[in-house]
C-alpha cells in the first residue's frame, strides 16, 4: 500500500484522485452487494482516509482540506453519473474523513500519538450519539438494504439459509449494525491515522511509527476516567457515559495491542503468534482481555522503557 502514499506525494491533484478512486470503490461495492459492501466499503473508507491523514501530516491542514474537497466533489459527481449512489454511505464516509483530519491535525501539532488517539474517543462518542438519535432511521435503512439483498436469493438459497439466519439478516443484524456505528467510526478513523503515520515514517523516518506505537501509554488518569464513566453508566443507566466508557475501552484495547507488539519485539518472540491473535480478535473475550492488558500497563511496567 506504500505505492498509494507515493502517488499522493506527487501533488494535490494525484492525492485527490487516488482518494476519490478508493472511496468510490467502496460506494460501488456497497451498491453492488450489501455483503460485499460490509467487507470492502469500510476498508475503502479507511484507505481513502489514510491518504488524507498522510497529506495533512506531510503538507499541513490547508493542503489536506483542498484534497478532501476535490475528492468529495469527484466522488459525488461519479456517484451521480453512474447512479452508484447511497447517501448514507457517502455521509458516513465524510464523517470518517472529518474525523481523521482532526486526529491527524492533533498529531501534527503536538507530535503525540497518545493525544491523537485520545482525540478519536470524542469522535466516537459524537458518532455514537448521532447513531442513537437516528437509530430508527438507521435500522430501517439496513432493513431495506438487507431485504433487497434477500429478495435476490433463489428459493434454494433461502432454504439453505434457514429461518434463523434469515431472521438474523432481517431483524437482529440491522440493529447490531446501527448500534455499532460509533465502533465502526473509531476503528476506521484510528486505523486510517495509523496507516497515514506509517506511510510517512516509511518514506521519511523508517521505524518512527513503530517506536511511537510501541511506547503508547495513556496513563492512570485515563483508567480513572474509564472507571468513573462505567460506574455512572451502570448506576444511572446513562447512555452518554456508556458511550464514553466504550470509547475508552477501545483506547485501552489499542494500548493492549501496543504492549503485545512491544513485548514481542523486545523478547524476540515469533510474530506468528501475533498473527494468530489478530485472527481471533473477532471473539469478544479477546478484545476485553487486551483492553484489560492496556489498563494494567498503566500501573505496572510490562515493557522496557527503551521500547
Amino acid at each position: 500500500m506504500l505505492g498509494i502514499a507515493r502517488i499522493a506525494e506527487k501533488g494535490l491533484l494525484p492525492a485527490a484522485a487516488i482518494t476519490a478512486a478508493i472511496a468510490f470503490l467502496g460506494v460501488m461495492a456497497f451498491d453492488m452487494s450489501v455483503m460485499l459492501g460490509l467487507l470492502i466499503t469500510p476498508i475503502a473508507m479507511m484507505i481513502s482516509s489514510a491518504v488524507l491523514a498522510f497529506v495533512l501530516l506531510r503538507h499541513q491542514e490547508q493542503s489536506a482540506m483542498t484534497v478532501t474537497m476535490v475528492a468529495a466533489v469527484v466522488v459525488f459527481i461519479a456517484a451521480l453519473l453512474t447512479q452508484q449512489f447511497s447517501t448514507q454511505v457517502l455521509v458516513f464516509n465524510c464523517i470518517c474523513w472529518a474525523g481523521v483530519l482532526l486526529a491527524a491535525s492533533v498529531l501534527r501539532q503536538t507530535i503525540s500519538l497518545k493525544l491523537a488517539v485520545l482525540t478519536v474517543a470524542p469522535i466516537t462518542i459524537i458518532v455514537g450519539l448521532m447513531g442513537s438519535s437516528l437509530r430508527s432511521e438507521i435500522v430501517h435503512f439496513w432493513q431495506s438494504i438487507l431485504l433487497k439483498s434477500v429478495s435476490s436469493f433463489s428459493e434454494a438459497e433461502l432454504q439453505q439459509l434457514g429461518p434463523e439466519k434469515l431472521d438474523l439478516m432481517q431483524n437482529r443484524l440491522p440493529e447490531l449494525l446501527s448500534d455499532s456505528l460509533g465502533s465502526w467510526a473509531f476503528f476506521i478513523v484510528l486505523c486510517a491515522l495509523f496507516i497515514g503515520r506509517y506511510w510517512q515514517a516509511q518514506l521519511y523516518n523508517a521505524g518512527g511509527f513503530q517506536k511511537e506505537f510501541h511506547s503508547l501509554r495513556f496513563g492512570k488518569e485515563a483508567v480513572a476516567a474509564f472507571a468513573i464513566a462505567t460506574g455512572i453508566s451502570l448506576a444511572f443507566a446513562s447512555s452518554i457515559f456508556a458511550l464514553i466508557a466504550s470509547a475508552l475501552m477501545f483506547v485501552f484495547f489499542i494500548q493492549g495491542l501496543s504492549v503485545l507488539h512491544s513485548v514481542t519485539k523486545q523478547r524476540g518472540w515469533s510474530r506468528s503468534w501475533l498473527t494468530g491473535m489478530y485472527i481471533i480478535l473477532w471473539l469478544p473475550p479477546t478484545m476485553l482481555l487486551l483492553s484489560l492488558l492496556g489498563m494494567v500497563d498503566n500501573f505496572f511496567r510490562l515493557r522496557q522503557p527503551s521500547s
